[in-house]
């Protein structure tokens, strides 16, 4: 009888040993989640600035095109603040579009 609980306690030995192998292997793991949820909280906080001051210039090209309505403005001119416009938005929109990637992606997985 003996014989038969050393053989137990040898084979719970054995179960506790893989145990701690899956914690320390699970621990690894969240070192490196941790480090990878800081890289991207500064890429969300860079990415957020950036999207504050294209928001800004986006401010500013909309009250200089409302101050032109009052101007006499050469074609170029019109040109240029379209092209301006144009080139805003898209970078806007590219930003959006990174911060939602990068949003997903600290989302926790169920």
């Amino acid at each position: 009888m003996a014989d038969a609980v050393l053989e137990i306690l040898k084979v719970m030995q054995g179960d506790v040993a893989g145990l701690k192998t899956d914690v320390s292997a699970v621990k690894t793991d969240l070192a490196g989640v941790k480090t990878d949820l800081a890289g991207v909280k500064t890429e969300v906080r860079v990415h957020s600035r950036t999207l504050d001051i294209l928001l800004q210039e986006g401010r500013l090209l909309r009250a200089a095109v409302n101050d032109f309505a009052k101007e006499n403005v050469t074609p170029g001119e019109v040109e240029a603040i379209h092209h301006d416009l144009n080139r805003l938005r898209h970078e806007v929109s590219e930003l959006t579009v990174r911060v939602e990637m990068i949003e997903e992606r600290r989302k926790p997985e169920h």
